[in-house]
Parts: structure tokens; C-alpha cells; sequence
């Protein structure tokens, strides 16, 4: 399905066939915890949804964000 996007943007984010027009920050964060990463990282790490959902994934961010770029890996 194709999503309408406003001609005169340069550019647009589009999450689940939507375009995000406020809290971009949230959207994102939702479809990350919802979608192919959650997959990814209940997989790779044998995590039960469960667990998942247990991670203060705000908090996590604020962590990662503190640590400099070349220790993130």
C-alpha cells in the first residue's frame, strides 16, 4: 500500500503505512519495541516477551546515550 505524502516535503517519517506528523521520538520507540527489533533481540539474547517488556528501555537509552560513541560497540 502506498502512503500519501505531503509534494513539498523533502522528507517524511512513515511508520506502519502512517506518517508521523508529532512525537517522532515516541513513534519510533513504539514501532522498536513492537516490530522486527523486538524479534531480533528476544531471539539473540533467548529472551521470552516477558522479559522483554521487563527493560526500562527509556532508562536504557538515557545509559547508552552517556557512554562515548567508541565504547558502544
Amino acid at each position: 500500500m502506498m502512503t500519501t505524502v505531503f509534494q513539498k516535503s523533502k522528507i517524511a517519517l512513515v511508520l506502519n503505512s502512517s506518517v508521523v506528523t508529532s512525537n517522532e521520538e515516541e513513534a519510533i520507540n513504539h514501532a522498536m519495541k513492537h516490530g522486527p527489533v523486538q524479534t531480533y533481540l528476544c531471539q539473540k539474547n533467548e529472551w521470552t516477551l516477558d522479559t522483554f517488556q521487563l527493560i526500562d528501555w527509556k532508562s536504557f537509552e538515557r545509559y547508552f546515550k552517556s557512554i562515548p560513541m567508541a565504547k558502544r560497540i
